[in-house]
């Protein structure tokens, strides 16, 4: 098994984790946002980087293979982190219903809303995003 493209997609994920905690914080902290309102704005900010490296370093073989448009691409792309981030909200929202004190301080809701969504989101672009669900294995007999 290869592990460089796990790798790559858990550095991507793990940049991602921290611009969309950076933009949350700094859009509850420093504007005063709702951190129920302020998720969608660092969510997007996210999507666009995690897209980037994940199609630069985690995918770069399959991306090579296939000659699928940017655009067709990136939208396939927006479509499985888009479920994602509803998993991911989710859990986001009910650890900061669950623990209120969290809502000043919410990036221990992104935490757990990213690990819960992480796996969806790699299989997600493995198989949807860039092509390349494991193929069967036929055994001889």
């Amino acid at each position: 098994m290869n592990l460089g493209p796990i790798l790559a997609f858990g550095a991507a994920g793990t940049a991602g984790f921290v611009i969309d905690a950076a933009v949350l914080q700094l859009l509850v902290r420093v504007f005063g946002v709702s951190p129920f309102v302020a998720r969608v704005p660092s969510f997007l900010v996210a999507v666009a980087v995690t897209w980037w490296i994940n199609r630069s370093f985690a995918f770069r073989s399959e991306r090579e293979k296939r000659a699928r448009a940017v655009r067709e691409e990136y939208l396939r792309y927006l479509g499985v982190q888009t479920v994602g981030a509803f998993i991911n909200y989710a859990v986001y929202a009910c650890a900061l219903l669950w623990r209120p004190e969290w809502q000043r301080l919410p990036v221990w809701g992104v935490a757990l809303g990213s690990a819960v969504a992480m796996v969806f989101n790699y299989v997600g672009c493995r198989i949807l995003v860039y092509g390349s669900s494991p193929a069967p294995r036929v055994g001889r007999s």
